[in-house]
């Protein structure tokens, strides 16, 4: 407890931003669907309607948008993890 004529005003301070912290805290946050999953479901439905030039994809093109990203951080990866391994020569 804090003395003073203005020890109740400090707790008070105190104890808010304790409850702001636990309240941030357990806050979940979500980003959204994004623009290759958006493209996703643009080709797939494109896909599945027949319309287009989609309509002809293979389904390892339509679904392209959500497996390009995985790949290519992959690739960044090892090719860094090679350059890492080049360097330490």
């Amino acid at each position: 407890m804090i003395d003073g004529p203005y020890g109740k005003l400090i707790e008070n301070i105190i104890q808010n931003r304790k409850d702001e912290k636990v309240r941030e805290a357990k806050t979940v946050r979500s980003g959204g669907i994004g623009f290759c999953g958006l493209l996703a479901i643009v080709f797939i439905a494109l896909k599945l309607a027949g319309i287009g030039a989609v309509a002809t994809w293979s389904w390892w093109w339509v679904l392209s948008p959500l497996w390009i990203p995985f790949a290519l951080v992959l690739g960044i990866a090892i090719l860094a993890a090679i350059c890492i391994a080049v360097c330490e020569r």
